[in-house]
């Protein structure tokens, strides 16, 4: 019986939450099948996407994120629902297009909390990423 509380929870708030308005979009987690994650702090503004499955990607104008392969830590690649950002590493540096904006990260990414983690100042704009994945 206690198995089928969480779930029992997260109906409940499907049902509470679908009265709020038309624009809401519901959808109850996987258990099953776990994701990799991705945090995007954006001068204090967090966005966090959980991803699995594969992705082709070819932006013109940034080479470094045209991809064939898997999302997630295996691939090294993140990307939202909406394209507002691509976000790909290596072992000495990471790309991330935000909108029509290309940031490019020096170095490796630093190790915290179980995390990679990347914090820099682009000219005023603060960008951390937070990545729940093994080094690379």
């Amino acid at each position: 019986m206690c198995r089928s509380a969480p779930l029992a929870t997260l109906a409940a708030a499907a049902v509470l939450l679908c009265g709020c308005g038309p624009d809401v979009d519901i959808s109850i987690p996987s258990f099953s099948a776990p994701h990799d994650h991705l945090t995007l702090i954006y001068n204090g503004q967090r966005t966090t996407v959980a991803q699995s499955g594969s992705v082709s990607v070819q932006i013109s104008g940034a080479p470094e994120l045209d991809y064939d392969g898997p999302l997630g830590c295996k691939g090294r690649y993140f990307t939202d629902s909406d394209g507002e950002f691509y976000f790909h590493w290596g072992p000495r540096s990471a790309v991330l297009l935000r909108y029509d904006t290309l940031y490019r990260f020096a170095g490796p990414p630093h190790r915290g909390g179980g995390q990679l983690i990347w914090n820099e100042d682009f000219g005023g704009d603060r960008i951390t990423l937070l990545a729940n994945c093994p080094p690379p």
